[in-house]
């Protein structure tokens, strides 16, 4: 993570201050349409694991899924388009790190909220998968 930007959480006022650095989100957001682009997906799941996110992460959210869902004018977290979905990817991220994910026909997409990205396949396909990963521009 060389590309970082000082953010600020301000609580009250100014009662105290939270100085943090942040990845600069548009990398995870652009890695995830690379990876969903490489394996073909068309549609994919949101998974959006408010739970497992640290408290500052959780409280920063604010909202459901349910107002992605209204937000994006999207029926369901199934078969958004992976145009959508990367855009609600772009989005989320410019809050900062979230355990969100993208589950697809081929491959599963996580981003947790330390940072880490997470490709898992869907079925089997082994060498391809591990061609498809090498092949990747990071």
């Amino acid at each position: 993570m060389h590309n970082l930007e000082l953010d600020t959480n301000i609580r009250g006022d100014y009662a105290s201050v939270d100085l943090f650095l942040v990845p600069q989100a548009t990398q995870y957001a652009d890695l995830v349409e690379q990876v969903l682009e490489r394996f073909d997906e068309q549609t994919v799941d949101l998974i959006l694991d408010e739970q497992r996110m640290p408290l500052p992460y959780y409280e920063a959210l604010e909202i459901s899924v349910d107002a992605f869902l209204e937000r994006y004018d999207l029926e369901t977290p199934e078969a958004i388009d992976v145009e959508d979905a990367v855009e609600i990817c772009h989005d989320l991220l410019d809050l900062g790190l979230f355990d969100i994910g993208f589950e697809g026909e081929h491959v599963t997409v996580f981003i947790s909220h330390d940072g880490h990205v997470n490709v898992t396949p869907t079925d089997e396909m082994t060498n391809e998968f591990k061609e498809t990963i090498e092949s990747l521009e990071i």
